[in-house]
This record gives C-alpha cells, structure tokens and sequence, in this order.
C-alpha cells in the first residue's frame, strides 16, 4: 500500500512539475466599468413630502386664504430648449354645469412667469439647455377667484357678472382645472 502510494505521489509530482513549466506569464488584466445616465424630466407638483406628484387636489379654494400650490421640474435635458405652459381654466359647477366663478389673477412667485396675451395661458417657465445642464426649479402659484362681486373683469379681460363671484354664485361643488403643458421636447 505504501509504494503505491508513493507511486501515485511521483507521478503527481512528475504531472505537475511539467505544468508549470509550460506556463507563461499573460501580463496584466484589466476591467473597464461602463455606465450611462440618461436625459431625464421630471415635473409636477411639490407637496412639501413628494416631488414631482402627477396631480393634486387643493381643498377649499374658495376660502379667504387664496389657494396656492408648488410647481416645479428638474432635468438635465440637453440640447433641447423648452417652455412650461400653464392653462387655468373657471371654476365650473359640477352640480350645475355652465355655472362659473371666473378667476380674478393668477400670480406666480418666480419662474419666467408671463401671461400670453389675454388667454388663459401663462408661461411658467423656459428651459435653455445651453445655460441650464442640470436644473431644478420650482413656483409658488396663486390662483385667485372672484369671491364677491365688485364688478372687474377677469384674467382673459371679460366683464363679470354677480353671479359668477363666489358671493352670487348658485350652490354646488366647483373644479376649476389648471393643465401645464411642455413645448419644444
């Protein structure tokens, strides 16, 4: 038993010394780590918790605090330019359709805030990507409606009437829709 093991251990021994003799150093070796980070944009609202949410829902806008809410985006977009557009549109009665409490201002805390004309479109803000490689920002926007009748004309330039303010205004739950739109994607 134990010359055939001795046998086994040269021929081991015999097997692996030729081996190595035959190995040739194959130099160094490298690893190339890749990765890619893709254009993105995000917008939507701040709620103080989430960014960017896909819709909200402001409660009570009829109150005396007027309504507001927090707009904004972040992309790294190039080389693309783009405009964010804002639609605002009355409060219309869900109960009665075709009953509206028309809106008196809207007004914006920052962004390249500017109504087009006399519509109900605003530009909120203008992304140009040979400035702006990696931007955030975000508005304060304040929707005010008509909430008692004093005359005035509301944000397009039409004349109210007394039954389109809050205070002659029929009984119902009312929505106004706000839409913002990108341009130049």
């Amino acid at each position: 038993m134990k010359k055939t093991m001795l046998v086994i251990a040269m021929i081991l021994i015999i097997a692996t010394s030729g081996l190595f003799a035959a190995v040739v150093n194959p130099g160094t070796v490298t690893a190339t780590l890749k990765a890619t980070i893709n254009e993105f944009l995000l917008h939507g609202f701040n709620d103080g918790v989430t960014k960017y949410l896909p819709a909200i829902d402001v409660t009570d806008a009829f109150n005396a605090v007027t309504p507001s809410f927090k707009y904004g985006y972040t992309t790294n977009a190039a080389p693309y330019n783009f405009t964010f557009t804002m639609n605002v549109g009355d409060f219309e009665n869900q109960n009665i359709p075709g009953n509206y409490v028309k809106i008196q201002s809207v007004a914006s805390s920052g962004g390249q805030f500017l109504q087009i004309g006399a519509t109900r479109n605003f530009q909120v803000f203008v992304y140009n990507a040979l400035t702006n490689i990696l931007k955030l920002d975000e508005t304060t926007l304040t929707i005010t409606p008509f909430l008692t009748f004093t005359g005035g004309n509301d944000i397009t330039g039409n004349p109210i009437s007394t039954s389109q303010a809050v205070s002659g205004a029929p009984p119902g739950n009312y929505e106004a829709p706000i839409v913002f739109t990108i341009t130049g994607v």
